[in-house]
């Protein structure tokens, strides 16, 4: 299987290795998530499940004419921390 180089929203393909594990915050257990790019290595963390879902729905809701490398905050491998 070969890596689509121009993969992203512009493509129509969007490529993730998705991770969850539990939490605790405020003495509630909570669903934490990373995805990561498989073309870049670019990491984003995920506090809840909302946050996770709300960051897809701007991925696939983006321009579909602008490519991947001209979208805003795209940093190649970089670690971002969990946001809420």
């Amino acid at each position: 299987m070969q890596i689509n180089d121009r993969a992203g929203p512009s493509s129509g393909y969007l490529s993730y290795l998705l991770r969850l594990w539990r939490g605790i915050r405020d003495g509630q257990v909570v669903w934490r998530a990373s995805l990561e790019c498989p073309h870049s290595g670019q990491v984003w963390g995920f506090a809840s499940l909302e946050a996770l879902y709300a960051f897809l729905r701007t991925r696939t809701l983006g321009d579909p004419e602008r490519p991947l490398d001209q979208e805003e905050n795209h940093e190649e491998k970089r670690e971002i921390p969990f946001s809420e």
